[in-house]
């Protein structure tokens, strides 16, 4: 026997396994040296789009989607993204900004909870927080339809906001793929029918619908088709290792950022099976993929085999 550790929580846990046990494990990859210059060069330097800078000027208004506290997205100063972009707006003269809690269907954060989270820049002059309530409809506005979701509605504050900016953290997801981009807004800040539809039995039977999958992925595709019809000017998303550093931090267009994050995480965090197992044991931190001639199985994130 011989015993290996499990990340559990913040914690590790020790386990004795079989000494012919295989360990599969992603690449280290080390975080930026200075992440806060890393971010505004981010930002000054996106992917397929303006310098947020640039697209701030002459906008008074300023939406900025953030997750809630069930994503560790590291927002907070020194070494988090929200100050760098509340800087980059009020120095490009947006005099209204507001940050919405993309709470989906999950409850509203307290206040002390938003501070722990969000940091001292958060409660500034001139910069209103807003939980997002799913089931609110004095929060949201009707924007058209689609095949799958039928109505759409989005929250109304988001869409009278001059300038329109989503943030989040791009990781394996079990269903959409990859998480970040698009699910700011779908299922973030939609209505509640709307998040119902997209974790739908339809959705979720499609084979398509699986970690690590974007083509032909149906609950990636009717998100990203929703957040076009809600309109994102902007995304700021951020990769993480499992010490929740920030690994990188990828700025622009909706897609094209997201994909360049997608690109990177799966350089690291991932591992190839090159058999297959009877028991799997994961901490969660990277995903098992298993290559074309053992498809007929699929081993995902929680640790489920199909």
């Amino acid at each position: 026997m011989k015993t290996i550790l499990l990340q559990y929580g913040k914690e590790y846990i020790k386990v004795n396994v079989p000494d012919h046990t295989g360990i599969l494990s992603g690449k280290e990859i080390k975080p930026p040296v200075e992440p806060v210059r890393e971010i505004y060069r981010s930002l000054n330097e996106p992917i397929g789009s303006a310098p947020l800078r640039q697209l701030a000027r002459g906008r008074k208004s300023a939406a900025i989607v953030v997750s809630d506290n069930t994503r560790p997205v590291p927002y907070k100063e020194p070494n988090g993204i929200l100050e760098p972009i509340i800087e980059t707006l009020k120095q490009s003269g947006v005099s209204d900004i507001k940050i919405i809690v993309a709470c989906g269907t999950h409850r509203p954060m307290t206040k002390s909870e938003l501070r722990d989270m969000l940091g001292n820049c958060a409660f500034r002059e001139g910069i209103e927080i807003i939980n997002h309530q799913a089931t609110d409809e004095s929060m949201l506005r009707l924007i058209g339809r689609t095949q799958r979701s039928g109505d759409v509605t989005v929250n109304r504050y988001y869409l009278d906001a001059k300038l329109k900016i989503a943030t989040g953290l791009v990781e394996p997801h079990f269903m959409a793929g990859f998480s970040g981009g698009r699910k700011a807004i779908c299922p973030g800040i939609c209505g509640q029918s709307v998040t119902y539809s997209l974790h739908s039995a339809s959705i979720l039977n499609e084979e398509g619908t699986k970690s690590l999958a974007l083509e032909g992925n149906s609950c990636h595709e009717e998100a990203l088709r929703i957040a076009k019809m809600a309109g994102v000017d902007f995304i700021v998303n951020v990769t993480i290792d499992r010490h929740k550093r920030m690994t990188g931090v990828f700025c622009g267009d909706l897609e094209k950022a997201h994909l360049a994050a997608v690109e990177h995480l799966r350089s690291f965090a991932s591992a190839e099976l090159s058999k297959l197992y009877d028991r799997q044991a994961t901490s969660g931190s990277i995903t098992i993929s298993v290559p074309k001639p053992l498809s007929r199985l699929r081993v995902q994130q929680s640790g489920k085999v199909r």
